[in-house]
């Protein structure tokens, strides 16, 4: 699929059918850049009456015989759904072929074929102009210490929601709604057991937190989000205990694969949700030191069972990846 774009996808999804990625409403001004004016990304211009675009590209779906050979005489069409206008998505947590889990345990062979889900991060509006402008500093001084005077003010920041997609892949419809149990969150960075990846039967989406009152915040926790049922578990880190993103590691026991038997929902929450956390609590004496934190992700509310105290200050970023012992 050959498309003009001036923003390429920040993230993608990967199903049994399909690559799943949503394409936002930017343009490029170079003008400044190439002046040496300003950085690259400070040239991003946010164009949010436009809608944005979720692209379904077709997977071979593997197997062989009469299927394959089907396959290739009758390729499918890759798919280019308008969505809304006025969004932004972020990091995707995962997407599976068919209807929403919350519709019921099971979907007919035709739903399955028709419908695309998918969970991500995302903006609840974006404005028009600089799309870096919307982590404007404050103009007015702060009543207490900051690091930095470029410090992001959080009121100039839309809030971050886990947002439910839903695309027929026949005839280009999309259902953009918020995730259940959703509504008040304010997320980022959410991730599922890897071994549920793409598929219909994933339930459990864990993510870094930053409030419960419908506003924009930094990360203060950590969040499971049961998008079947909507129910949560939270944990909170502490004052000025700043979160980043989990990275989810399946348990020893789980690691070899996962079967489709009763129990599925049990093991898919048996794993293990890291996170890095900075501590600037001055009532703490950490001074910004960095601890390396894991959580049962079968009762994230019960906060860490393990906790490793670094003696440096881990600089905040963003994205993470897990390597078990023997790994390259």
């Amino acid at each position: 699929m050959e498309r003009r774009i001036e923003a390429a996808p920040h993230d993608f999804a990967v199903t049994a059918s399909w690559y799943v990625m949503i394409q936002n409403c930017l343009r490029v001004d170079p003008g400044p850049y190439l002046l040496g004016l300003k950085g690259a990304g400070e040239c991003l211009v946010s164009e949010p009456e436009k809608p944005v675009t979720v692209h379904l590209v077709p997977r071979p779906r593997g197997g062989g015989g009469e299927a394959a050979e089907d396959e290739m005489k009758n390729p499918r069409e890759a798919v280019s759904a308008v969505g809304p206008t006025e969004s932004f998505e972020i990091h995707v947590a995962f997407a599976h072929d068919g209807p929403p889990i919350s519709d019921g345990p099971t979907a007919t062979d035709d739903a399955m074929n028709e419908w695309v889900t998918a969970y991500t991060a995302g903006w609840d509006k974006l404005s028009p102009g600089s799309f870096l402008g919307e982590w404007d500093a404050s103009s007015e001084p702060w009543a207490f210490p900051i690091a930095t005077a470029l410090s992001p003010d959080f009121n100039n920041i839309p809030r971050t929601l886990l947002w439910r997609y839903q695309i027929n892949t026949i005839t280009g419809d999309v259902i953009r709604t918020v995730a259940p149990g959703c509504d008040d969150l304010c997320i980022d960075h959410p991730h599922v057991n890897p071994l549920f990846e793409g598929r219909r039967e994933c339930r459990y989406v864990y993510a870094s937190v930053s409030n419960e009152t419908r506003c924009s915040g930094p990360p203060l926790g950590y969040v499971r989000v049961d998008v079947a049922t909507g129910e949560t578990q939270t944990w909170w880190a502490g004052n000025r205990c700043f979160c980043e993103e989990v990275v989810v590691v399946p348990k020893r026991s789980r690691a070899s694969g996962v079967g489709s038997d009763a129990d599925a929902d049990a093991r898919e929450e048996e794993c293990w949700v890291l996170g890095m956390v900075a501590d600037h609590d001055p009532e703490n004496g950490a001074r910004g030191k960095s601890s390396l934190l894991i959580l049962d992700g079968a009762d994230v509310s019960k906060g860490p069972v393990a906790r490793v105290r670094l003696n440096e200050r881990i600089p905040h970023g963003l994205h993470g990846a897990f390597v078990g012992r023997g790994g390259t």
